[in-house]
């Protein structure tokens, strides 16, 4: 099994602020955890440089962009949301981070790769097609998506979000492509509180109440989404890997532990196995308290590679 593991350099250093959640710490606990562990010994390790202008308008508007490229080279930074700012530093990590995910898929369809996980930041659930907002400014999963569909002329592709918030910028972008089968599971009552597009007809939503654990939601992620994804027998599954609902993450109220990411990770390898040829990009969302987060990506990693439960 070659699990490829792509941190864009530019990833590690920006930083908006030091009280900011999206902290280069994120990036720096996941590697001491699996040089720790071993799992970084088992990985193949790549870089990614940044996109061209041209790739992120298969995910966003040219206006949206142009929006980003002006703030990135304002003397100050500028502010989509209370927590979302733009300055030259996250806009090129924004744009490293997809190129992350493109050459993600390229490993998988030009067999140099079984799986991916892109260690990126900041994190690209929350960006609309014209909007950014919740620490996101480039939607990964869903430019993976785009990318794939165009150039590798698959027709079925399945995105699971297993981050604590939903991917409402998932959704504003690929909701009602029935090609696209998006799976969401979130906090109920969590930010960003609704999506216009939650109950599209290639939608299926997992609100989970405060408190859930993660066996509780893998129950019922196999009883719902199974079914859907057999049904649609995706050629690629794409992975919003967010680890915010582990049980000690102080921005949610679930309660996940790190083996529950092997388990997941692992029934989701699975559905891979049967209709993708085992294709699976994982792309980094949320998950900001280090001590969880650490583990909880490997654990996530130790089940892509094809080892026993930590």
């Amino acid at each position: 099994m070659i699990t490829s593991f792509i941190l864009p350099g530019q990833c590690r250093r920006h930083m908006i602020a030091p009280w900011h959640p999206d902290h280069p710490r994120r990036l720096d606990a996941i590697e001491r955890q699996l040089a720790l562990s071993g799992v970084a010994r088992q990985l193949q390790h790549f870089d990614a440089l940044p996109v061209a202008p041209d790739m992120l308008r298969l995910a966003h508007t040219s206006d949206y962009l142009a929006l980003l490229a002006d703030a990135a080279d304002s003397d100050t930074p500028v502010a989509l949301d209370e927590e979302t700012l733009v300055n030259a530093d996250n806009w090129d990590a924004a744009r490293c981070a997809a190129g992350g995910v493109i050459k993600g898929v390229n490993q998988l369809f030009r067999n140099q790769a079984d799986n991916v996980f892109c260690a990126v930041r900041p994190p690209g659930h929350h960006a609309e097609k014209a909007q950014g907002m919740g620490f996101c400014l480039i939607n990964n999963v869903a430019l993976a998506a785009c990318y794939a569909r165009r150039h590798y002329d698959i027709q079925r592709i399945a995105i699971i979000d297993i981050d604590a918030h939903q991917c409402n910028g998932t959704l504003d972008i690929l909701a009602h492509n029935h090609d696209i089968l998006i799976c969401t599971m979130y906090q109920q009552g969590l930010y960003p509180w609704s999506s216009a597009n939650e109950n599209a007809p290639n939608v299926e939503s997992l609100p989970l109440p405060a408190g859930s654990t993660g066996q509780q939601a893998r129950d019922r992620c196999l009883h719902q989404w199974m079914p859907r994804i057999d049904a649609h027998r995706p050629e690629l599954i794409l992975i919003s890997a967010g680890f915010d609902a582990h049980r000690d993450d102080p921005m949610t109220e679930l309660a996940f532990d790190s083996g529950d990411y092997f388990d997941l990770t692992r029934d989701i390898l699975a559905m891979a196995e049967r209709h993708a040829n085992g294709r699976v990009l994982s792309v980094l969302e949320g998950g900001y308290h280090l001590e969880s987060l650490a583990p909880s990506v490997n654990a996530h990693l130790s089940a892509m590679i094809g080892l026993e439960r930590p």
